[in-house]
């Protein structure tokens, strides 16, 4: 209904009303406020996530809809792993590639091999050359990826 807060220390989400406006005890911080169209509140929705990489928890959500989109179901997976810098970056590379959920879950599976000169590389080169990557690292072909890539990032340009 009104605005949303959660816990840094333990990622609970307290939703404010008109009762009780903000949450007690300590760690709180406002997430986002609601959002109200025509007197009719809309829903909200925030799922917080461990981070490794800074040792406390982290949101994503949003105001006025039901469900995650893709790209914030994939940052949050990845960030779990990784941590909220790179998981961010391998989430928005990824995206960019296939915006398909299908795609994204074997893209999270092998993420562990995915180092910054790999990401770079998707990113210069063509979707197709990637995706083409992506199923050859899936099959354990590792230097043959890292070879579309270089080809289909020369061949971009």
């Amino acid at each position: 209904m009104g605005s949303v807060w959660w816990n840094v220390k333990t990622g609970e989400v307290f939703e404010g009303s008109l009762r009780k406006r903000k949450p007690e005890g300590e760690g709180w911080k406002l997430a986002f406020k609601g959002v109200y169209f025509r007197r009719k509140a809309l829903p909200n929705v925030i799922e917080t996530f461990y981070c490794p990489e800074c040792k406390c928890y982290d949101w994503v959500g949003h105001a006025g809809r039901e469900t995650l989109n893709n790209f914030d179901k994939a940052y949050i997976k990845l960030a779990q792993k990784h941590g909220h810098t790179k998981g961010k970056k391998m989430a928005k590379v990824l995206y960019g590639i296939s915006n398909s959920w299908k795609f994204l879950e074997r893209a999270i599976n092998i993420s562990e091999y995915l180092d910054d000169r790999l990401l770079d590389l998707m990113e210069k080169a063509s979707k197709k050359a990637s995706k083409r990557a992506i199923k050859m690292i899936e099959k354990g072909e590792y230097e043959r990826a890292l070879a579309t890539l270089v080809a289909g990032a020369f061949w971009r340009r």
